[in-house]
C-alpha cells in the first residue's frame, strides 16, 4: 500500500496567505503573480493590517504599501505551511502589476529587466548609474532573483523585528 499524499494548494493571483513560522505570524502576504512552474511574485505586507480590518473581505491593501516585495518559491503555500486565508476583494493585476527588476554586476553598471505575466524575461537593459536619464522612471524596481521560503522568512523576520529596515520599492510617485 503506498502512502497518501496530501494534496497540494494552487495558489491564483489575488490570493492572499499568512507566512507562518512555528514561532510566530510574520506577514500577510499576496500573490500578484503565480506561475507553478518557477514560483510567485509576493507583495507582503504587516500582519496587523490584517487584523486591524478585522478579516479577509473588509481588507484594503495597496501595492505601494508593501514593505517588501519578492519572487519565491511557493513550497510553503503549496503544502499548507504557509495557508490560504482568502482572495483580496477586487483584485486586479493592472494595479498589482508586474515590476521591473534590478541586477547590480557591479563597477557601476544597473542592469534593468522586464518580465511578462508568465515571467519570462522579455527586455534587459544595461545602463551606468551615471548615464541613467534624469526621467527614466525607477518608480518600481525590484531586486532581482528567486529567494526560498527560509530566507523569505528570515527577512520578514528581521523587517518585523526592527532589525532591518523594510524594503521601499515606489520612489516616485506609480503611474499605470
Amino acid at each position: 500500500m503506498t502512502p497518501h499524499k496530501p494534496k497540494r494548494i494552487r495558489a491564483k493571483n489575488g490570493d492572499l496567505f499568512i507566512v507562518r513560522t512555528p514561532e510566530r505570524d510574520l506577514a500577510l502576504g499576496l500573490v500578484a503573480r503565480g506561475n507553478h512552474r518557477c514560483g510567485i511574485l509576493g507583495y507582503f505586507f504587516p500582519i496587523e493590517r490584517l487584523l486591524r480590518a478585522g478579516g479577509v473581505d473588509r481588507l484594503d491593501i495597496a501595492p505601494e504599501e508593501a514593505f517588501y516585495i519578492k519572487k519565491l518559491s511557493y513550497l510553503r503555500i503549496r503544502d499548507g505551511q504557509w495557508p490560504i486565508i482568502g482572495r483580496l476583494p477586487g483584485f486586479d493585476p493592472a494595479i498589482w502589476r508586474m515590476p521591473k527588476f534590478e541586477r547590480l554586476p557591479g563597477d557601476g553598471w544597473r542592469q534593468i529587466v522586464e518580465y511578462d505575466e508568465e515571467r519570462t524575461e522579455i527586455q534587459t537593459s544595461c545602463m551606468h548609474f551615471e548615464d541613467l536619464p534624469p526621467d527614466y522612471d525607477l518608480s518600481f524596481v525590484v531586486p532581482d532573483g528567486d529567494a526560498g521560503a527560509k530566507f523569505v522568512e528570515i527577512v520578514l523576520g528581521q523587517i518585523v523585528d526592527g532589525t532591518r529596515k523594510p524594503l521601499r520599492y515606489f520612489r516616485r510617485q506609480m503611474t499605470h
